[in-house]
């Protein structure tokens, strides 16, 4: 009820906020980041991370323009793909709200571009 007329998109950031949240504030307790690392295993199925909707725009792209760095972070280590461009042209980093995601999504163009993975 609470995600009723959501995309799966919102419904996925609005998840993966509320899943980093809750594990923020419980991480000691719960087995450090050893403990985190394996848990966040459960996104790993999130499929396909770097496919476009219909106007070009990546699950990527939608959470840098909501703000969600600790989500955005996310997104990276698990090779979302942040050099992808969408239908007017704006990359992830074009979609940023702060200067702190705009600068990771930035330096994963970079790498990206240094390891020729860009598509």
């Amino acid at each position: 009820k609470y995600m009723s007329g959501m995309s799966n998109d919102e419904k996925r950031i609005r998840l993966l906020n509320a899943y980093f949240s809750d594990i923020r504030t419980s991480r000691v307790t719960l087995g450090g980041d050893d403990w985190v690392r394996g848990t966040i295993s459960m996104f790993d199925n999130i499929n396909p991370l770097n496919t476009p909707d219909e106007s070009g725009r990546t699950l990527l792209m939608k959470t840098a323009a909501a703000g969600y760095l600790t989500s955005v972070n996310l997104l990276l280590e698990k090779h979302a793909k942040a050099g992808i461009v969408d239908h007017s042209g704006k990359n992830a980093a074009s979609y940023a709200t702060t200067d702190v995601i705009r600068t990771a999504i930035e330096n994963r163009i970079r790498e990206e571009a240094t390891l020729g993975k860009t598509t």
